[in-house]
């Protein structure tokens, strides 16, 4: 009994667990990188992504940290385009399912830079801040 009670809490364990991809790597000046989520028909996703700035908090990013973002769709229809920019986030319903592609391509400069990038992307119901949601039992009736 105890090996079946464990299984069932192994399932509902993968079951629930985040369909989240959050990830900081490096990226060449005049290279892309490419992350797929399977995602099913139907569900939200959501996305952010942020180059890290390597002066701190006292000086803006040098121009030549700027990325081009391109979200699309197992049959190529783009769900999200930004050319030239430094951060930015995307949300999308999938029309059908299968493996959506995000291409991160860094801005060709000479020298040659090394960006790095921070990127965040979410779906299903991990979609939602579930944090910031009232409980019942915190919510006072006046």
């Amino acid at each position: 009994m105890d090996l079946r009670r464990s299984s069932i809490v192994l399932l509902i364990l993968s079951i629930l667990s985040p369909a989240t991809l959050s990830m900081r790597y490096e990226l060449l000046s005049g290279h892309t990188k490419c992350i797929s989520e399977e995602i099913h028909a139907n569900a939200m996703s959501v996305g952010k992504y942020t180059i890290v700035n390597p002066n701190e908090d006292h000086h803006p990013l040098p121009d030549s940290h700027k990325i081009t973002v391109r979200v699309t769709s197992p049959q190529g229809t783009a769900y999200h385009e930004a050319d030239g920019v430094s951060t930015g986030q995307f949300s999308l319903t999938a029309v059908e399912t299968g493996d959506y592609i995000t291409c991160i391509s860094a801005v060709d400069h000479k020298p040659e830079t090394m960006l790095t990038v921070d990127f965040d992307w979410r779906s299903g119901v991990h979609t939602k801040d579930w944090s910031n949601v009232a409980k019942k039992s915190q919510v006072e009736v006046k």
